[in-house]
């Protein structure tokens, strides 16, 4: 049996399925003698084809893990037009880090179709594709800067959004800038420039950085103009400053101006300055005046000679015009040399012949400068005037103390020599309410002008013993040549820091010219012109005669007799002194006349007079008081101490003390009558000498001291200090005495037991507030000393 077509039930993939023979034929060399009636069906297997699969994958963002997602399958060796695809599985990349041509992998992936039972999933191909970067963004935070003229910022922190867990990213670097670099608030700042790092950086890019805000503040800056000056009348100085905390790129610039002794500063340019915060100082302008002094026009002039006024401009500045007047009147200008002198010689017959002080005023330029002085004008040959008694010194006098008013004593005595223009005499004057005592120590040469009932003279003299002051006197006789009028009294006494003392006050209540006749009427005393007359009975000037308060009259006639000595030629004349009215306790002026005995020789055209002066007792120095230690166990009665007082001249004093329950006065004593006795009390004690001066003194009391403690007396000290302490035992005792600055002028230190004593002087300490410190083993006690 040859040939025919075998074929399976269907094409489906099974097994045992039916395989049925169809068109066979007999064939051989008997195939005649047959015929074929049939051919059974036999069984055979249709097995599934195996084929193989492919795909594509979509990339993918970096999300942190390997998934990927197909986009296409394909399959290869499917029979057309069978219905078979390739469905499911799962496909990753070969793990989840960013990459290029990644392979990616499916499985778990089926056949599926109408036809996908005959066929078997041989394998599926892997592919290819991309993980690319995360993009994320990042913001920061800037510092706060000060202004300092660039636009750079500086990074506080920094953050990144979308950074997925756990990777490991952070944003490094860059460079932070803010808009401009003007000062403003909440300005806006950019981060350029940064980058992506850490483990996991690779899988991410920075897609953006917001920016933030910060604030650039103004930087601190100042100017100051230097100081300058000027004298009066020059063009202003170029000015000058310094400027400090500026940037030097922004270029910033002063110019300076004046308004009256200021200097102040703009500054520019100005589209810069409100980047800082300016402090305009101020810078001084000085202008310094000219000054004439006009002193050496005061010069004496002898009548009938001319004058050369003269000044001096300070400072020595060439051609300054000066003009010149007497008692008001222009008498001519004249220029300055190089050294500043100016002159101008002045005719005696402008002058005129009759003695008088003239008032000089030099006026530099229209009156920029000014200065006084007084000229006399002379006759060496005229009257002299003799002075004593008392005046009401008025308020506003005594410069020291405008306030003060009362009694003022004086006296004078001053005469030309003979052929001389030097004159001689003395002059006293005391104030007592301003402590004043003024003596002469000599009388200016040509400064004596009397004209009329009216005596000027010029000089100098110590004030209470110290030297360097000057003094004008004018006295007015109102009795001279019949007059009827009070005689008059002024003294103008002046030092280098201005007028001291001054009665010759005008209408305004400030003092009047020199020249003027502005004075005070005595209240007792008399002033006396002497017109000169030719030969004739002896006439006697005597200086002034200056004791000291409680000095005898005994030893005042002897001063007057070994003055006498020189009166009367050589010869033996003796005097006879009338001291009646004298009082040794009474300071002030006395007017002692003087006769002369019966003698060979000499009468008098009038009494002597001799003004004696008895000087002010001075204010006692001081009071002491024996013991300021309350003890124990005092009672009433006890007496604490001793009053002394340091007076020079008086040894009777009495005393007294502001009202105090604890203590009285009995005589020189302090007497307890308290009861319980205070730790430390402060006692105000007053002496009284017999002219009824009172000092007053403030004493500190202390109770007898416990261990560690100590009582330091007297205090205020004047030279020696006391200091007890009460110990009981051997300890370590240092004394150490600091003055007001904390410094320590004083230290003494050792073993001490009981109650030591100690005595330190303090003569050469200066006068003020010191702290006194004890310190007993680990015990410290200060106290405040007074250094008189």
């Amino acid at each position: 049996m040859t040939g025919g077509t075998a074929t399976f039930s269907d094409e489906d993939v099974a097994t045992g399925k039916t395989v049925t023979l169809t068109g066979a034929t007999l064939s051989g060399a008997d195939a005649g003698n047959y015929s074929l009636g049939s051919v059974a069906t036999t069984t055979a297997d249709i097995t599934a084809l195996e084929i193989t699969g492919n795909f594509t994958a979509d990339n993918k963002v970096y999300d942190g893990n390997n998934s990927a997602t197909v986009l296409t399958r394909t399959l290869n060796g499917v029979i057309s037009p069978d219905a078979v695809t390739l469905t499911g599985g799962t496909a990753t990349f070969s793990d989840e880090d960013v990459a290029t041509g990644k392979t990616v992998t499916l499985t778990g992936a089926t056949l599926s179709g109408a036809d996908a039972g005959n066929y078997s999933l041989g394998s599926v191909a892997t592919t290819t594709a991309d993980i690319t970067a995360l993009e994320i963004t990042g913001n920061f935070t800037a510092d706060n800067k000060v202004y300092d003229g660039n636009n750079s910022a500086t990074v506080l922190t920094r953050t990144l959004n979308g950074v997925i867990s756990p990777d490991a990213v952070t944003l490094t670097g860059g460079t932070a800038t803010f808009s401009d670099e003007d000062v403003a608030t909440g300005k806006t700042v950019t981060l350029t420039g940064a980058t992506l790092s850490g483990a996991d950086a690779g899988n991410y890019s920075l897609g953006s950085v917001a920016t933030t805000t910060a604030d650039i503040t103004a930087k601190p800056a100042s100017v100051t103009p230097n100081p300058a000056s000027k004298y009066c009348g020059q063009d202003d100085p170029e000015l000058s400053g310094s400027l400090e905390g500026f940037i030097s790129s922004d270029n910033v610039e002063a110019t300076y101006s004046i308004s009256g002794t200021i200097i102040s500063a703009t500054l520019s340019p100005s589209n810069v300055l409100s980047n800082y915060d300016i402090t305009y100082n101020e810078g001084v302008f000085t202008i310094n005046d000219v000054t004439i002094d006009a002193s050496a026009s005061s010069a004496p002039v002898q009548v009938g000679s001319n004058a050369i006024l003269s000044a001096t401009v300070s400072p020595a500045v060439p051609g300054v015009s000066v003009t010149f007047y007497l008692n008001g009147n222009s008498v001519g200008s004249s220029s300055s040399d190089a050294n500043g002198l100016v002159t101008l010689n002045v005719s005696s017959t402008i002058l005129g012949s009759l003695p008088i002080v003239y008032k000089v005023d030099a006026i530099v330029g229209t009156g920029c400068a000014e200065s006084v002085a007084y000229l006399p004008l002379y006759d060496p040959n005229g009257s002299f005037v003799t002075g004593g008694g008392w005046i009401m010194s008025p308020a506003g006098a005594y410069k020291a103390d405008e306030s003060l008013s009362g009694k003022a004593n004086f006296g004078f005595v001053s005469k030309y020599k003979k052929g001389s223009s030097q004159v001689d005499g003395n002059t006293e004057f005391q104030f007592k309410a301003g402590n004043l005592n003024f003596k002469s120590t000599l009388h200016e040469s040509g400064s004596l002008v009397i004209s009329g009932k009216k005596a000027t003279y010029r000089g100098e003299g110590t004030i209470n013993g110290q030297p360097g002051f000057k003094f004008t006197l004018v006295a007015l006789d109102g009795d001279y040549n019949g007059g009827s009028d009070p005689d008059e009294f002024r003294i103008k006494i002046w030092g280098n820091s201005g007028i001291i003392y001054d009665n010759g006050l005008g209408a305004d209540g400030l003092g009047a010219d020199d020249n003027s006749d502005a004075a005070t009427t005595l209240g007792g005393g008399s002033i006396v012109i002497h017109e000169a007359k030719g030969k004739g009975n002896k006439r006697v000037v005597s200086d002034l005669v200056e004791v000291p308060w409680n000095t005898p009259s005994e030893v005042i006639e002897k001063k007057i007799a070994e003055m006498g000595a020189t009166w009367f030629e050589g010869k033996p004349v003796q005097l006879k002194v009338e001291t009646d009215s004298y009082n040794s306790l009474q300071a002030g002026f006395y007017e002692f006349k003087a006769g002369l005995a019966e003698n060979d020789w000499f009468t008098l055209e009038e009494p002597i007079t001799i003004n004696v002066l008895v000087a002010d007792k001075p204010m006692a120095t001081d009071i002491q008081l024996s013991n300021s230690v309350m003890q124990k166990g005092i009672t009433r009665g006890t007496i604490i101490g001793n009053f002394n007082t340091i007076d020079p001249l008086d040894n009777q004093h009495t005393y007294s003390i502001v009202e105090n329950e604890n203590f009285e006065v009995r005589g020189q004593s302090l007497v307890w009558i308290g009861n319980e006795i205070p730790t430390s009390t402060k006692l105000t004690v007053f002496s009284t000498d017999r002219v009824g001066q009172t000092i007053e003194r403030s004493f500190e009391l202390n109770k007898e001291i416990r261990f560690g403690d100590f009582n330091m007396f007297p205090n205020p000290a004047h030279s020696n200090l006391n200091i007890e302490v009460e110990l009981g035992q051997s300890v370590n005792v240092g004394i150490r005495i600091f003055d007001a600055l904390g410094r320590l002028v004083y230290e003494e230190e050792g073993v001490k037991a009981g109650t030591p004593k100690y005595q330190i002087n303090i003569d050469h300490f200066s006068p003020g507030l010191y702290t006194v410190q004890l310190k007993t083993g680990q015990i410290v006690v200060n106290k405040r000393l007074i250094k008189k």
